[in-house]
């Protein structure tokens, strides 16, 4: 394990363990000039703590570590940033995120009723399916996809409608014009964002091109590729019980995620 508040892990044996303590101990009592061994007693006393080995503390922390990552994450006091997570790095983001859309989407597939009842009535699960829709496209999914967008437009103007709309454009049928119009006239701000959809007289490959290039700039097929805070935010649109997930070694901060060259581009066309 590298830096972080339990130094050295369990597996490093006792003899390593006492002397990283050995030695940060020495550091602490040249940097604050402390009787660090009078104080650590009076704080076990004060707080009912029995008197343990360095060799049992590193133990009981990486126990209780455990039992809460990667949900929740002990933060540096000074920076409030995480410190890194023990054990085998967790699934990327967008796994777990996504995993509800996928299962939704299989489920539409096969024209469940109860499945689109329910997605229907949820205000996150057709951002999902069509996230999943994104990532596992296939040649049958017109009519699914034509119930989709207008679920998303509740929530006016977000990526997943301009991906709905892309996703439905690409198969390049003029008689899909409508509903994109319909669509992009919900309120101000789709009207806005849709606003380059081509218009009622366009004929099939204008629709394709508009969907290729929009699906160019703004999306994708990887969903390695997208940018942190598609996985982060998703989530957060609606009232849940888990709370965000965390990046390993970042607190969550949506204005400060990493972007990759894609959203970049997206920033661009936006201005």
């Amino acid at each position: 394990m590298g830096s972080g508040p339990n130094g050295r892990p369990p597996e490093d044996g006792e003899e390593k363990i006492l002397a990283y303590v050995a030695e940060v101990e020495r550091e602490i009592r040249e940097e604050c000039e402390i009787s660090l061994d009078e104080e650590r007693a009076e704080l076990r006393a004060a707080l009912g703590f029995p008197e343990r080995s360095p060799v049992e503390l590193v133990g009981m922390l990486h126990a209780a570590l455990a039992r809460t990552e990667p949900d929740h994450t002990l933060l540096n006091a000074e920076e409030g940033r995480a410190y890194d997570l023990i054990g085998p790095p967790p699934p990327p983001l967008w796994e777990p995120v996504l995993a509800q859309g996928r299962a939704d989407l299989t489920a539409l597939r096969a024209g469940e009723s109860a499945v689109w009842q329910a997605v229907a009535e949820d205000s996150v699960r057709p951002r999902l399916a069509l996230r999943a829709a994104q990532f596992d496209r296939a040649e049958g999914d017109l009519e699914l996809l034509r119930r989709l967008p207008r679920y998303e437009t509740r929530s006016s103007m977000t990526d997943e409608l301009r991906l709905a709309g892309v996703l439905v454009g690409g198969y390049g049928r003029a008689e899909d014009l409508p509903l994109l119009h319909e669509v992009r006239e919900t309120d101000f701000d789709t009207a806005c964002g849709l606003s380059e959809i081509p218009g009622p007289g366009a004929d099939p490959a204008e629709l394709r091109r508009w969907a290729q290039e929009t699906d160019d700039l703004f999306f994708g097929g990887d969903p390695a590729e997208e940018p942190l805070y598609t996985w982060t935010d998703t989530p957060l649109r609606r009232d849940r019980a888990r709370p965000e997930p965390v990046a390993p070694g970042r607190r969550p901060d949506p204005a400060g995620h990493r972007r990759t060259e894609r959203s970049r581009r997206r920033l661009r066309a936006a201005r």
